[in-house]
C-alpha cells in the first residue's frame, strides 16, 4: 500500500473521523469528500461550522492523515465517548449477552493477526472470539469476527456485521494505515 485512497476515508465517513496534517499543528473532522475527491474538513477551532456551508476548507486527501487506533488497543483499557472499556470484551458482552467472566486475552504471534478473547458464560460454556486483519501487507485489509464454542465450531454470528461497525466507530485502524505510515497512531498524538 503507497497512498491513502478513498475507501480508506469512505469506511468512516459516518463517524466523525479526525484527520491531522503532515505537520501535525491541524486537526479538523472529515465532513465530506466533493466530486474532485477532495475532502472537506471542519478543523477543531471552528466546531460549529456547517459542513454543507461553503465556509468549509477542501484538501487534497493526501495532505492530512487520519487519527486511528491500532488494532492491538483492542485488549487495552482505552477511552471511548468519555467511558474507559477494553473494546474486545465489550464486544464479546454486545456479541453474548450472558458474557460471565474474562478468561484470557491474546495478542498476536507472528504469522497471525487475531486479538483473542476466551470467557465463560452464564452457562459455563467457553467461547473464544477472534478479531483480526487479513493480507496486512496487501492492497486492502478486511477485518473478520470470529466466535468458537467449547467443541471448536464456529457458533452462530447474526451481529457480526453490527461488531464489525462498532470496530469502525471506535476508529479501529482495519486498513493497517499505520503500519504503512498513511495514518497517525492515536496514541501517539502530541497532545
Amino acid at each position: 500500500m503507497k497512498k491513502l485512497e478513498l475507501v480508506h476515508l469512505t469506511t468512516y465517513l459516518p463517524y466523525n473521523l479526525k484527520l491531522v496534517n503532515y505537520l501535525e499543528t491541524h486537526i479538523g473532522e472529515l465532513k465530506g469528500i466533493n466530486t474532485s475527491f477532495d475532502i472537506s474538513i471542519a478543523y477543531d477551532e471552528q466546531p460549529d461550522l456547517d459542513w454543507s456551508d461553503n465556509n468549509l476548507y477542501y484538501h487534497d486527501k493526501l495532505q492530512f492523515k487520519p487519527i486511528l487506533r491500532p488494532l492491538s488497543d483492542l485488549i487495552k483499557e482505552v477511552e471511548i465517548s468519555g467511558k474507559k472499556i477494553i473494546p474486545i470484551i465489550e464486544l464479546a458482552k454486545l456479541e453474548y449477552p450472558n458474557y460471565k467472566e474474562l478468561v484470557s486475552l491474546e495478542q498476536p504471534i507472528e504469522t497471525d493477526f487475531n486479538y483473542t478473547i476466551q470467557f465463560k458464560t452464564k452457562n459455563d460454556m467457553t467461547v473464544k472470539m477472534r478479531i483480526g486483519s487479513y493480507n496486512k501487507n496487501g492492497m486492502q485489509t478486511i477485518l473478520d469476527i470470529d466466535c468458537y464454542g467449547s467443541d471448536g465450531k464456529v457458533s452462530k454470528m447474526f451481529s457480526r456485521s453490527f461488531l464489525r461497525e462498532l470496530v469502525i466507530k471506535w476508529h479501529f485502524d482495519i486498513y493497517c494505515l499505520i503500519d504503512h505510515k498513511l495514518a497517525i497512531d492515536i496514541n501517539t498524538l502530541k497532545k
